[in-house]
């Protein structure tokens, strides 16, 4: 069963635009439990509780509204293009949808559906972050970086090795070139 404070970080994230490290800090919990959000998404109380709210027969509903979400657009054309050829250039874009045309002497307006990619992917993100369907290494590129545990001694050490061995590639280059040119030389002189 979900918790207090569980039930109030989901009121508080509408206050915070969906950020949950906020409002589990505005409801109580500690910094380093905001950090890590994914403690609390993976807790049974919050599963219950998004399935409460969310329901999986309403997310499947929702979702697929959410794949035909539009907003309503306008266009201007010179009145020197037909409603067809209109017509036709909208027909070749997915998922658009004329509503009207509205046309005068100096100008032609098009009133027309465009699909709502922003509402489309961010409704469902949201959500599906919610219900924690996706996993931390999914949300995020994690990188691990092989010097972070070298004592400042060993990076300096680390750092002459390399030096050393581009000093050396360099050199390496400059001879190559330098025989490079001295064969072109020869076969020039041949």
């Amino acid at each position: 069963m979900a918790t207090l404070k569980q039930k109030l970080v989901l009121k508080k994230m509408v206050d915070f635009g969906g950020n949950m490290g906020k409002a589990m800090l505005a409801v109580g919990y500690s910094p380093a439990m905001a950090k890590n959000p994914q403690k609390l998404t993976q807790s049974k109380g919050w599963k219950e509780l998004m399935g409460e709210y969310f329901p999986d027969e309403e997310l499947v509903m929702i979702t697929r509204e959410l794949l035909f979400a539009h907003k309503l657009k306008s266009m201007s054309f010179s009145p020197d293009f037909s409603d067809q050829y209109i017509k036709e250039l909208f027909k070749n874009r997915g998922g658009y949808e004329i509503i009207g045309i509205a046309r005068s002497e100096e100008i032609v307006i098009i009133h027309y559906l465009q699909p709502d990619y922003t509402a489309r992917t961010g409704t469902i993100d949201m959500i599906y972050r919610l219900k924690g369907y996706y996993k931390l290494a999914e949300q995020q590129q994690m990188y691990h970086d092989p010097n972070e545990d070298l004592s400042d001694e060993e990076l300096d050490q680390k750092i002459r090795e390399l030096e050393i061995r581009n000093s050396k590639n360099r050199y390496d280059e400059a001879i190559r070139q330098k025989r490079d040119k001295e064969k072109a030389k020869n076969q020039i002189a041949v």
